[in-house]
């Protein structure tokens, strides 16, 4: 079984601008210009050709799992991600980035402060209190899987993957040596994505993990298209959120301006 808060962190980190698939390139290109001195230097020796070989490998194993969530994150969430919760912006990670960032939308919401009041750059994001039903560690394996089908679903709510980009991506997780269980579940999420009312059931009622699912959906759709800002509406209707904390939702998780 794969671990869904660390995959979740892993998406959550890599959704903002292709982040994980720009930094292999530039990596890659420095890499590319190093190897190229070196071996004008070393050519024609035992040293010269262990580089080469070194090379070749590198060449054909390139996509480290996080270059291929980054991938993953580019083909479904494009260009036009909300906030990027990066891993470091907390220290817990991505998924306490999320909580806190919900948990301040609710509380401006349940004390009736302006929209995005004390909501500060994502840099300087702190967690949810310990023991708030938003702090990464009230999450189950269950409720992290919930976050990152919504966010799949959002994201697909528009139709842009088909089954070869699909193929394509899924083949990429593989070379990448990804966890089998992490892989098969993104694929069978992204083939056939959940539905509102399963992800409203996940819920369970909860307003809170119901904030966390609906800014995780925010975070996906970025600037939405018609039929993911469609999705986001029906989403927050079968969720049962009240417009106000919708609109600090949106607030806090809309794309820094």
């Amino acid at each position: 079984m794969f671990d869904a808060k660390q995959l979740l962190n892993e998406l959550l980190g890599a959704q903002g601008a292709q982040t994980a698939g720009d930094i292999a390139n530039r990596a890659g290109a420095a890499v590319s210009g190093a190897w190229s001195q070196a071996q004008s230097q070393l050519q024609g020796t035992e040293a010269g050709a262990a580089l080469d070989q070194a090379k070749q490998f590198a060449s054909e194993n390139k996509l480290a799992t996080g270059a291929a969530l980054g991938g993953l994150a580019a083909l479904l969430f494009g260009t036009r991600s909300g906030r990027s919760i990066a891993g470091g912006a907390v220290g817990a990670g991505a998924l306490a980035g999320l909580g806190g960032l919900a948990y301040k939308a609710f509380t401006n919401y349940q004390q009736g402060k302006p929209l995005i009041a004390g909501v500060p750059g994502i840099d300087r994001l702190t967690a949810a209190p310990a023991g708030s039903a938003f702090h990464q560690d009230a999450h189950t394996p269950e409720t992290a899987t919930l976050l990152i089908r919504a966010m799949i679903a959002t994201a697909a709510a528009d139709g842009v993957v088909d089954d070869a980009e699909r193929t394509r991506i899924v083949g990429q997780m593989h070379a990448a040596g990804m966890d089998e269980d992490a892989a098969r579940f993104l694929n069978e999420e992204i083939k056939r994505p959940a539905g509102i009312s399963d992800l409203a059931a996940g819920a369970g009622g909860s307003p809170e993990l119901g904030a966390q699912i609906y800014a995780a959906a925010v975070l996906s759709a970025g600037e939405p298209s018609p039929a993911e800002t469609a999705f986001l509406a029906k989403l927050a209707t079968a969720l049962n959120l009240d417009p106000g904390l919708v609109a600090n939702l949106r607030a806090a998780a809309a794309p820094a301006t």
